[in-house]
C-alpha cells in the first residue's frame, strides 16, 4: 500500500535525504519518495504503518501529517432528475389550460 503525507520543516535537498532515510528505517516501509518542492513524502509499505510511528523515526524538526483532499466530486444527474421540475410545471400548465 502507498500513502502520501505532508512533511513540514524541509528547507533543502539535504533535508529531503534525511527524511527519506529516516522513513525508510521504519518497519514495513519498502520505498520512499520525498519532495521538498511539494512538501510531501510518498511511502510504500508492506503493512500499514501508523502516523505516530513515522513521526517517531523523523527528527523533531520535521512534522508529518496526512494530506486532506478538499475536492468534492460532482454528482452526475440523469436527464429526468435534472429536468423533472420543468416537466412537472409544463404538465401542470397543460392540464390547467386544457392543451
Amino acid at each position: 500500500m502507498t500513502h502520501t503525507y505532508q512533511i513540514t520543516g524541509m528547507t533543502c535537498t539535504s533535508c529531503e535525504d534525511k527524511v527519506k532515510k529516516a522513513l525508510q528505517s521504519a518497519a514495513h516501509v519498502t520505498a520512499v519518495e520525498v519532495s521538498k518542492e511539494k512538501n510531501s513524502a510518498t511511502v510504500t509499505m508492506s503493512q500499514h504503518v501508523g502516523l505516530n510511528e513515522l513521526q517517531n523515526v523523523l527528527d523533531s524538526k520535521y512534522k508529518i501529517s496526512a494530506i486532506h483532499h478538499n475536492e468534492i466530486a460532482e454528482e452526475t444527474k440523469s436527464w429526468l432528475e435534472t429536468y423533472k421540475p420543468i416537466v412537472l410545471i409544463f404538465f401542470y400548465i397543460s392540464l390547467v389550460t386544457g392543451l
